[in-house]
């Protein structure tokens, strides 16, 4: 992995909020003081609470835009949008249909991570086997997303 890729990483890593800054520059293979380099400069402690729920923000957003539209044709005799509100309303479906299936590599750690824990509360030895398939698994999808 290339520095960028391993710097995507570890900012994946460290959104996750479960590891501490030094597991997290054992895992991805950099030092301690790259690691609080990248926090600090990328302000990784910030973001984090940003980004953390932006996709479910956003979709719910999306949504309650198309529940107010549809409220207000409801309220007409004819209950027919017009042709501005037709196409908001196509717009906006579609955006809602793309949030609800597009996979982004913070969806694809969640999963990877309750995984993980539970074939650790299943058997401890096979949850390193697992953890260690994960984590190429994760430096592959981030080799193909550049």
């Amino acid at each position: 992995m290339n520095i960028k890729q391993k710097k995507e990483w570890a900012y994946m890593l460290f959104a996750d909020g479960s590891l501490t800054q030094k597991d997290i520059a054992a895992k991805v293979g950099v030092s301690e003081r790259t690691m609080s380099q990248w926090v600090a400069q990328g302000q990784w402690h910030e973001m984090r609470t940003t980004n953390s729920h932006s996709k479910q923000r956003a979709l719910a957003h999306a949504q309650a835009q198309l529940a107010n539209i549809n409220d207000i044709i409801n309220q007409r005799p004819n209950n027919y949008p017009d042709t501005k509100e037709a196409d908001v309303i196509m717009k906006l479906t579609a955006a809602i249909s793309r949030l609800e299936e597009e996979t982004t590599l913070s969806d694809v750690n969640v999963i990877g991570k309750e995984l993980t824990s539970f074939v650790q509360s299943q058997n401890p030895a096979e949850a390193r086997i697992v953890a260690t398939w994960y984590d190429a698994f994760i430096k592959h999808k981030i080799k193909l997303s550049r």
